[in-house]
Order: C-alpha cells, then structure tokens, then sequence
C-alpha cells in the first residue's frame, strides 16, 4: 500500500486550521493567518487551499483521508463543508482529546511515553466511540465534556487509559476555570496568558479563597459546586462561591488588588492540580517521559513545575498545544492510527508554513512608496547593531511557525538591556496591556547562566528565574516576580541564531527579546504583506523581510 496523503482539519471552534501530511510534505496552518480574524472558528477553508497548495496538490480529492475532530454538534456540518469543496474520499472522525495526544505524541522524540491531556473543554460524552474508557462521576447529568485524558504511547501506539468529564454537580476542570477566570478579570477566555501574567503582581493570602479549590477524584481534579449557574458561567456565583466577593471586572475596567489576588489564586491552583495529575499519571504509567497538549500545556510555570517536581525525567510539548493544533493532531491520528504508517517524525521546529517567493517579496517593496529597501551582504551585523542601539526591528523569514508563539520566523525583536524597552513596545508597537511581559530568546548554551534553567525549551513553553544580579542587565524580558518565558535557541536554530550571536558579539549578552509580530487584537502576520502593513501602522523602527532591510522614508 502506497504511503497517504492525510488531511487534519479542525472546524467551527476557536483556532480552526488545515494540516497536510504525506510522505514528501508536512504543513499546518490557522485560518486566522490568512482571514485576519483572530480565533477564526469558521469551516478552515482558506487553511485546506493553503496547505494544498504548499504540498503541489491541485484538488482536494489528491487526498487519501480526511480526520477531523468532534466539538459540541459540528460533525455534520463539518461534512458538509467537506461535500461543498467536493470532496469525495474518506473522512474520519474523532474526540478531540485523541486529537491533542496524537499532535503530543506522534513528532515527539520519545518511543514511550505517557500523554496528559488538560484543556477547557472538548468532546461531549455522547460522542465517545465505543469501546473508549470514559468515567465520570455523575452519571446522570447532562453536561459532559471532557477535560482530562491521560494516555500510555508505546512503539507508535497510543493506548487511552482514561477520560474524565465534568458535569453539573463537577462544573469545572482545570483549563474551564482558567478561562472562566480570564474572562472574570476582563479578557477573552482564550487569552490566558494575560491572566498568568497578571498573577505575578497578585498575593492570594490577603483573601480566605477555597483552599485546595479542586477537590482529588483518585487523580481527577474537578470543582466540586452543585451550582448549575458554575457551569453556565454565572459570574455573580463566582465571585460569591470561589472569589470572596471580589466584582467581576470588566473590559477596560481598573485592576485592582483583588483582581491581581484573583490571578494569583487560580496560577496557584492550576499549578498543584497539574502536578497532582502529572504525579497520578506517573504511578499509573512509571514511565519516564511525559508528553502534554491542551490548552493547559501553554502555562509554562506549570509546565516547568511538572519536569522539576515529579519523577519524569523529559517532557514534550509541541508548540501548538492549544487548539491551533489540533489539525495537526487530526492529520497525525489519521497518518499514523487510521493508516498506520509506522516511520515518524521529530518535531525539531516549529516552522511549519509555506515560503514566500523572494521575487514577488521584491516586487511588493518596489510598489510601496512609503518605504526605502537594501539588500546588504552584512544583513545580520546591521541588524544586530540597530538592535543594540535601541531599534525595534520586525522580523519575517520563513515559513511560519505553528502555535501561538512567535519563535524567529513572525517576530518583532528589540534590545533586552533596554529597561524603558518593554514601555516602549507597549506604546509603539504592541499597544497591549502593561503589565504583560515580554520574552528573551537566548542562545542555548548560555541560557543557565542567566536563568535558574537548564533544560531546553525551543518553543517559548517553559519559565525561568533570573539569577542573582542577572535581572539587572535583561530588565526588559524578566517580569516582577524575577520570571521570563524562555525560549532556547539551539545550534540548528539558522539565521535567527546567527543573529542573537551577532547581538552577543557586540553586546556580550546572548539574547533578544522576542515578542510575536501583530499588534493587540490581531493575529500573527503570515504573508510578507501582511508584514509591511503592520510596519507601516505601527511605530516599529526596522522590517527585515528575508534578505531586504526596509526603511520608512
């Protein structure tokens, strides 16, 4: 049997996409890259004719299989989106949590592992296969969706051990209230970064918060509330319920103390719940390495707590943990499950796009008259020292990276010595919140002498400390807890590390501050217009696009 051509798409849910796999191609992408609108949830249908496109297809009935994921009620209409592109082959369908485990463990470098899965909420329990190990501790209850899986992967075979629901008398998971949470302190439920940034301003002991708040189901960490309205999301009731009274706050609304304690509480929680399963899933398995996906496995302090404090010995997490992708995880599944191939891929890199052609790049920079281009032979020396003179430099090579990280490809780049630099991207360019803080990417090697690290973590999924006296010189990417968001960058890290070697050169420090090229509100740029319109827009000093260095005139 000739080797597939599989075709993953995630639909009518937040972070909707396409991913290719075949022998020759391997390609992902959001359909918020290419419609602009940021969590597009709508039928991927722009991500399919890029992926397609990318891997030399001419129509979509070149695919061998079609897998995508079950949310809520959108099987069928996801089959008629499939019928309306005239798709003909074979679909499957399948839970979303096996989607995110097989996106975890299928490019993982691990031949066995165990797979946690923690994320807001995926499929409901009426549409588990049969056959699937499902436990839930209300039987009778309407509202099941699950929240936790936990997996055993062996010689490419993943093997579920079990799925835990919530229902109404457990109205919540951990990745539920994280969401429920940021949406509490006046963001998107999507955004819970925001909310894992504001904790570090927080002290949850000034108030007497429910303390554990999940309650241990032999492993299983649910919130325990026979409140109907937990599950509605009744804001009121959570705040009387969980949050001491404190007032949901609302967008635009001051942060006030109690929001910051708000933050700070439900970091805490979600911290011990996560190592309460990670610690369960190792008495279970007694494997040494973990893989994690869902929304979840993007709280990187969590995620570093996990690798110190619990017997794993490695971890791995895709850079697409949340539900950007779960396409990937569909065209995984159906690759390596539906047809079985055994021969795997590494996930050695996030840069999973398409390339852009430099002559059309060429042609763009020539039609723009607000602009002056060069394409010097020391790119990158120039670079290097704009940035150690205080310029804000966007950066676009590439294929894009996968995920909601900007890891070198779709970047905006500045000096970390700079301590009015984060004030300034705030202002200039990113036009986010404040107290938000901004990310180095460091050269590999050197990464333990700045921070108390010393592990990899090339997708931006890991947290560290600076080290006594280090905070001083990088003020612009440690945040006021002492943390920063690490990305390593490894010796296969290409132009991107040439050029944090050339900071280095100049500045003696080995890193830059990376932070993802889009304004607030907007998702990252993907196609080199997409690039010069924010240039332009923005107060961003420098674009690099490829070999051109573009200035405003």
């Amino acid at each position: 049997m000739s080797t597939p051509i599989v075709l993953g798409i995630h639909a009518y849910i937040h972070d909707s996409g396409a991913c290719l796999i075949s022998p020759d191609c391997f390609v992902a992408i959001t359909e918020e890259r290419l419609s602009r609108i940021k969590y597009d949830a709508s039928f991927p249908r722009k991500s399919i004719e890029y992926v397609l496109h990318a891997a030399g297809l001419k129509d979509i009935n070149d695919v061998d299989l079609v897998v995508f994921d079950l949310f809520e009620k959108q099987g069928e209409i996801t089959h008629a989106g499939l019928r309306y592109l005239g798709y003909r082959g074979e679909v499957v369908s399948i839970k979303h949590h096996d989607s995110h485990a097989a996106s975890a463990y299928f490019i993982s470098p691990f031949k066995d592992a165990a797979v946690l899965i923690v994320d807001g909420a995926g499929s409901r329990g009426f549409e588990s296969p049969p056959g699937n190990p499902v436990h839930y501790l209300d039987k009778s209850a309407g509202r099941m969706q699950e929240v936790q899986s936990i997996y055993r992967a062996t010689d490419g075979e993943i093997q579920l051990i079990r799925r835990t629901y919530t229902t109404s008398k457990y109205p919540m998971g951990i990745g539920f209230l994280y969401g429920v949470s940021s949406e509490f302190l006046g963001f998107n439920k999507l955004e819970g970064g925001k909310l894992m940034g504001l904790a570090a301003y927080g002290n949850a002991g000034d108030y007497p918060f429910p303390n554990p708040l999940f309650t241990n189901f032999s492993g299983e960490m649910l919130i325990e509330y026979d409140h109907e309205a937990l599950a509605r999301e009744d804001y009121d009731v959570m705040s009387g319920a969980i949050f001491c009274g404190i007032p949901q706050r609302k967008a635009g609304e001051p942060i006030t103390a109690g929001h910051e304690a708000v933050a700070r509480y439900v970091q805490d929680q979600t911290e011990e719940a996560m190592l309460v399963l990670a610690k369960n899933l190792y008495e279970i398995t007694r494997c040494e390495n973990i893989c994690l996906s869902g929304g979840v496995a993007l709280n990187g302090i969590a995620n570093k707590r996990i690798l110190d404090e619990t017997p794993f010995e490695r971890i791995f997490i895709q850079p697409a943990a949340n539900d950007s992708g779960n396409a990937l995880g569909c065209a995984l599944y159906g690759y390596h499950i539906v047809r079985g191939v055994k021969e795997r891929r590494v996930m050695r890199d996030a840069f999973l796009g398409q390339r852009y052609d430099i002559f059309n790049i060429q042609k763009m920079l020539k039609a723009t008259p607000q602009i002056e281009f060069s394409r010097p032979n020391n790119l990158l020396r120039v670079v290097a020292e704009e940035i150690a003179s205080g310029k804000i430099v966007g950066w676009f090579e590439g294929c894009c990276e996968t995920g909601p990280r900007a890891l070198g490809h779709r970047s905006i780049l500045a000096d970390p010595r700079n301590k009015d630099m984060k004030d300034m991207l705030n202002r200039k360019v990113k036009h986010r919140e404040p107290f938000r803080p901004y990310a180095p990417a460091v050269l590999e090697e050197f990464a333990a002498e700045y921070f108390d690290f010393s592990c990899s973590s090339p997708f931006m999924l890991m947290i560290g400390y600076a080290k006594a006296g280090k905070a001083e010189e990088i003020p612009a990417v440690v945040h006021v807890d002492g943390s920063a968001r690490i990305q390593t960058v490894n010796a296969e890290g290409g132009r991107f590390r040439h050029l944090i070697s050339e900071f280095r050169s100049l500045t003696g420090v080995p890193m830059v501050v990376n932070t993802s090229f889009n304004v607030s509100g907007e998702p990252i740029v993907e196609t080199p217009e997409n690039a010069l319109m924010c240039f332009l827009n923005t107060e961003m000093d420098l674009l690099v696009i490829e070999d051109f260095l573009v200035n405003k005139k």
